[in-house]
């Protein structure tokens, strides 16, 4: 029961802190006053330990199952392994761009 309780706070923290970032992105800041911060700055702020326990809580529960459920994705080396290496190197390349921009002088 513990667990489950568990489960659905993790599930909550990241649905908000999801959500919240998605406003964010789509419509931005609220109104705010200056040297406030806005509203969904601050839930992000206070959600933002609950998220960090939820997301590892989920990972680390469902993990084993995930792997036996679906090997092809979540396996040893499977496609989630693949597509986290080329998304870094992706990343790697576009902050190493500017950089070398900077040493050929264009």
């Amino acid at each position: 029961m513990i667990k489950k309780i568990l489960d659905v706070i993790s599930l909550a923290s990241v649905a908000v802190f999801l959500g919240v970032g998605l406003w964010l992105a789509i419509w931005g800041e609220s109104p705010r006053a200056p040297g406030h911060w806005s509203v969904e700055s601050k839930i992000l702020v206070w959600d933002g330990g609950v998220f960090v326990f939820g997301f590892s809580w989920l990972i680390v529960r469902y993990a084993n199952a995930a792997r036996e459920r679906f090997p092809l994705v979540f396996g040893r080396r499977g496609l989630l392994f693949y597509f986290v290496l080329g998304l870094s190197g992706v990343i790697l390349v576009q902050r190493l761009f500017p950089v070398l921009s900077k040493l050929t002088g264009r």
